[in-house]
């Protein structure tokens, strides 16, 4: 009876554990942050080549994207490599901003690392507060020359944040159409570029879907288009995703200029020799 009685107990014991973990499972939000959209990135652009990853999550602070990036620019004779990341308030507005970026030179001869860029923002005031450590490594084993200061970019609502030579951040387009402005066809948004210290103003506007086919398949799918609107000279650049059942997710799938058949940034992981636009 006693052994019988204390299994009882412990048996009591766990299911009145285990509801407790369920009530506060249920009366506290979760704080783990949840995947909207992740891939990995080819850009095939003239001599240029590189590659990206992204990830987009919904925090419980807010949003969060982090990218990436490795770049090859041949014919100016240099490769380099970006880290960022991103944080976005619950109305998608940039928080706090943070990125490194390592260039060096292509030749051999050249191996050692001649630049890098450590970079913090922080929104305050209307302003992007940005605060910089640049170390240039004249020799691989020379001291590191070390400069700092601050600088701020004024901002507006909607604004977005492009880091130099990266495609990726354009992967936040349709998030802030779906969850801000799901009805607005066209919307003029300030972009800032946080390395170089610059922002200037682009055009985005809805166009109609398109079939995008994968060129080792041969199969083809619909793709929603949102076009980035660059100046009267420039052709736009279509930004290509595609709708999934959660309104508020959706796969980025890649960008191509308006009018060309071949997009020049594509998902490597769901396109592994890139797509081509029909065009009528």
């Amino acid at each position: 009876m006693q052994m019988r009685a204390a299994a009882i107990g412990i048996v009591t014991t766990s299911a009145l554990l285990l509801l407790g973990y369920f009530l506060l499972s249920q009366a506290q939000p979760s704080t783990l942050p949840t995947f909207v959209d992740r891939g990995f990135l080819s850009v095939q652009r003239g001599s240029a080549q590189a590659e990206e990853a992204y990830t987009i999550l919904r925090t419980p602070a807010g949003w969060e994207f982090s990218l990436s990036t490795r770049l090859i620019a041949r014919d100016k004779g240099f490769e380099s490599r970006t880290q960022g990341v991103l944080e976005l308030s619950p109305d998608l507005q940039p928080v706090r901003y943070r990125a490194s970026r390592v260039a060096q030179a292509l030749a051999a001869e050249d191996r050692e690392v001649w630049e890098i860029n450590l970079l913090w923002g922080e929104v305050a005031d209307g302003q992007l507060r940005l605060g910089e450590e640049d170390l240039v490594l004249a020799e691989p084993d020379a001291p590191a020359k070390t400069f700092s200061g601050t600088d701020a970019i004024p901002v507006r609502a909607p604004w977005v944040v492009v880091e130099m030579d990266t495609f990726s951040p354009l992967g936040l387009v349709p998030l802030g159409l779906l969850y801000a402005s799901p009805s607005l066809e066209e919307q003029t948004v300030l972009v800032v570029m946080p390395l170089p210290r610059r922002s200037f103003e682009r055009t985005l506007r809805r166009a109609d879907p398109v079939q995008i086919v994968d060129s080792a398949t041969g199969e083809a799918q619909q793709a929603e288009r949102v076009l980035w609107v660059r100046s009267q000279e420039a052709p736009p650049l279509e930004i290509l995703f595609r709708f999934q059942s959660d309104p508020l997710r959706y796969t980025f799938l890649g960008v191509a200029v308006s009018g060309e058949d071949r997009a020049f940034v594509y998902r490597k992981d769901l396109f592994p020799q890139g797509f081509v636009v029909e065009r009528e």
